[in-house]
């Protein structure tokens, strides 16, 4: 059989390439599947589960591996009942997906009645646990959004300071520049007073810096860095 598997295959040393990495792959996916079939599985072999368990499991679904479906039930109801509550959402999707009016309209009709009275019993305290819970959520959403909101704020104070003091230096500058001829005016000045190397890149950064920042002007210059340090290399007053 093994054989037969490669007769359409014209180069033999295939089979020879590929028994061996099926050897080394099988044992490894053998070892995952029984651990993922351990809570299923008695020794690795199906078993009679007890009585009670079929019973238990009839509106239940038969397999632990959630479906795209039950999220886009839910995204549904979201959008459909915007305003419902979480126990009503869970009530819904628990009546689409797992039988219970069908495991319901099994029962005799005194253990029906018993068990709506029970639900009935014990669902104002499940309603309170909820509402709790909602509390819980919307406090932590707050907590956030105040954080946030906190962040926010500070980066803008951060921004704005930087601007302040990026305003301050064009100013002391004698003005910013708006083409490459005023930058060669601003490095001439700066030069007779005596500042040199990373000051004037420093101040033709300033220059750049503002025209993106402040004015909004991103690429007005068009200085990169390495333009800057050749320009003034070979710049002469």
């Amino acid at each position: 059989m093994w054989d037969s598997v490669f007769d359409f295959v014209e180069d033999p040393t295939i089979a020879t390439l590929v028994l061996p990495a099926l050897q080394k792959l099988m044992p490894g996916l053998l070892g995952v599947s029984l651990n993922q079939l351990i809570d299923f599985l008695q020794g690795g072999k199906f078993g009679v589960p007890p009585a009670a368990y079929p019973e238990g499991l009839d509106h239940c679904p038969l397999t632990n591996l959630l479906g795209e479906n039950v999220f886009g039930d839910f995204d549904f109801d979201i959008q459909k009942h915007r305003n419902s509550t979480l126990q009503n959402r869970s009530a819904r999707q628990m009546v689409a997906h797992n039988k219970t009016p069908e495991w319901l309209n099994k029962k005799e009709d005194v253990e029906k009645t018993h068990l709506l009275h029970f639900a009935r019993k014990k669902a104002p305290g499940l309603m309170q646990q909820r509402r709790r819970q909602e509390k819980l959520v919307f406090l932590k959403l707050r907590e956030r959004m105040a954080q946030q909101e906190a962040t926010r704020q500070m980066k803008a104070a951060k921004l704005a300071q930087q601007k302040a003091e990026l305003i301050q230096r064009i100013a002391e500058q004698g003005g910013a520049c708006t083409v490459r001829a005023d930058v060669s005016l601003l490095l001439r000045g700066l030069r007779r007073r005596g500042q040199k190397g990373t000051v004037l890149v420093e101040a033709v950064k300033d220059q750049v810096r503002y025209q993106k920042c402040v004015l909004g002007q991103k690429g007005q210059l068009k200085l990169s860095g390495t333009v800057i340090h050749i320009w003034l290399s070979s710049f002469t007053v």
